[in-house]
């Protein structure tokens, strides 16, 4: 049940970011990468055996570390009225 409530847990922090896009995939350092987000967010992973400093943030070894924008969710609420307002004035059609 424990293994079961982590991967909630990880698949609950990390869900916003399916309706993002991948604006930027970089490496930092060797083994380090930083992938950027169109909500503003990071997630740097750490591929290393010593820990990252990056930010305010220590990615340790074989583990990464999401990065949220706070500003970044007001933005992606709008984009998501945006989009779905311009969807209900088409009314479904192409």
């Amino acid at each position: 049940m424990a293994k079961i409530k982590r991967g909630y847990d990880e698949f609950h922090r990390l869900w916003p970011l399916q309706l993002e896009f991948m604006e930027q995939h970089e490496q930092l350092a060797p083994s380090v990468f930083r992938t950027m987000f169109s909500d503003g967010s990071e997630i740097i992973t750490n591929y290393g055996s010593a820990a990252y400093p990056y930010k305010s943030a220590l990615v340790g070894p074989m583990d990464y570390s999401l990065i949220r924008r706070p500003q970044a969710k007001r933005q992606t609420g709008q984009h998501r009225q945006k989009v779905g307002w311009e969807r209900g004035g088409s009314e479904g059609r192409l």
